[in-house]
């Protein structure tokens, strides 16, 4: 395992991660792109569905934008200092409102000084 490995969250991880930050419902960034092409940045309302039988874990989106069928990338974060920084940045297509959990990209800064 690399250093650069060593810093991401486990599944166990991630799962809690998410939970704590967005289960019951908080704003994140989603960037998708836009009708003309650009990309588009937005801060929007959304909570974390856990994995349940078949189902994927999901980051449900409250608000309309993006659009259905989009690739988005949301970003979920957390930290105020760099050795506190913690987060999870997630790619996938909007279907139903909701964002898959497959594609992530996770970071633990606090984990440097374990």
């Amino acid at each position: 395992m690399t250093s650069r490995d060593a810093l991401g969250l486990d599944d166990a991880e991630l799962a809690q991660f998410l939970s704590d930050e967005v289960g019951s419902g908080a704003e994140i960034v989603v960037a998708s792109p836009g009708v003309d092409g650009y990309p588009e940045v937005a801060v929007v309302a959304a909570r974390f569905i856990a994995a349940q039988d078949s189902d994927a874990a999901a980051i449900e989106i409250a608000d309309t934008s993006p659009r259905e069928g989009v690739p988005v990338c949301a970003i979920v974060e957390r930290g105020a200092t760099y050795d506190e920084i913690c987060a999870a940045i997630i790619r996938g297509v909007v279907r139903h409102r909701r964002v898959a959990v497959d594609d992530v990209v996770t970071f633990a800064f606090a984990k440097l000084h374990q």
